[in-house]
């Protein structure tokens, strides 16, 4: 018993050795101890352990939080002392912000680093959010030359219905303006973190920011429930997207098949098409074969919550359409062709 009684003595003194001399001179990110007190016996202990791991866990998970402005051949001009790179920043809850592994990477290796998983934690939302009734998605223009695009139509639709478009959900060039952690996911065709992508050669025959958008758009289909919605100009012909009529798309690669998954499994339960030229109007879709069923009254179309995380933050203020001016065709509707 005595032995026990002094190799437990000699433990507990080696650990809080080892722990105080940690808490002494490691501060963490935000400026705090890492460890804080120990209490090394009974239940405080075990409580002050778990807080300490806790703690440590928080620490680590930090890193992705953590922004480097720039590249050392990139200066960045909004940073205040005009250096090409800026301080490491800690950036609370910015789920949505570009980890400093992603910024330091280049051409091949940062596409193949923003999968579609990767891209569902860039999100811009809170972890907890859902896409539960607010998906909404659109077809390629059949109208030339106005509208050139269905995007800031069916965005606008999508917002005054608590929804959102695919031109929400990442951080865009506004906000990278704005505020300096951020980056612009949308403005591949401009000078800044993604433009290095575009020059690649294709991939499987398709251009290398078509594959980057297409893992965009497979994210967040993959992350709708419930009701889903599609804009389009023909709504009695939705199979001229899928068929070839209309080339390859990323809804008939990416969007479609997701959300048919989905369906199949009882996550997404229904499907509406709205006509873009008369959004009253609205009919049921059959995800599966791409038929359009009964006109219903767009009434039936829920109108999402306005006190989930997404409305909070006021997610419809600001959308990436800036950057489409800058792109050839729109990448989320059109012809992959086009690019």
């Amino acid at each position: 018993m005595a032995a026990i009684m002094t190799f437990s003595a000699l433990y507990w003194a080696l650990l809080s050795c080892l722990a105080l001399g940690a808490a002494s001179s490691q501060p963490n990110a935000i400026g705090e101890h890492v460890y804080g007190p120990l209490v090394p016996r009974g239940h405080a202990g075990m409580a002050a352990r778990r807080h300490m791991h806790a703690q440590v866990h928080a620490m680590n998970a930090s890193v992705a939080n953590m922004m480097l402005y720039g590249r050392a051949d990139e200066p960045d001009n909004r940073n205040p002392d005009g250096t090409p790179y800026g301080p490491l920043s800690y950036v609370p809850g910015c789920f949505y912000c570009p980890s400093i592994e992603d910024l330091a990477l280049e051409g091949r290796a940062l596409l193949d680093s923003l999968t579609t998983e990767k891209m569902k934690t860039y999100m811009r939302k809170d972890r907890a959010d859902t896409l539960h009734d607010k998906c909404v998605f659109y077809t390629s223009s059949l109208t030339a030359p106005e509208p050139k695009y269905l995007s800031k139509g069916a965005s606008d639709w999508a917002c005054r219905k608590g929804k959102i478009s695919i031109w929400h959900m990442w951080p865009n060039k506004a906000m990278e303006a704005a505020e300096l952690q951020y980056r612009d996911f949308y403005g591949i065709f401009e000078p800044g973190w993604l433009n290095s992508i575009v020059s690649l050669p294709k991939i499987n025959n398709v251009p290398p920011h078509i594959v980057y958008f297409e893992n965009m758009s497979e994210a967040i289909a993959q992350s709708c429930s419930g009701e889903v919605v599609i804009i389009t100009q023909s709504p009695d012909n939705m199979r001229q997207y899928v068929d070839g009529t209309r080339g390859e798309n990323i809804w008939k690669n990416k969007e479609r098949p997701a959300l048919e998954i989905l369906w199949r499994r009882g996550v997404v339960t229904k499907f509406y098409v709205v006509d873009y030229n008369n959004m009253d109007d609205a009919y049921e879709f059959n995800i599966v074969d791409s038929s359009t069923g009964d006109k219903v009254s767009s009434r039936l179309i829920k109108v999402a919550s306005r006190d989930d995380g997404l409305e909070k933050r006021a997610i419809c203020d600001s959308s990436g359409l800036d950057s489409l001016s800058s792109m050839p065709a729109d990448p989320f509707s059109d012809s992959y062709s086009l690019f």
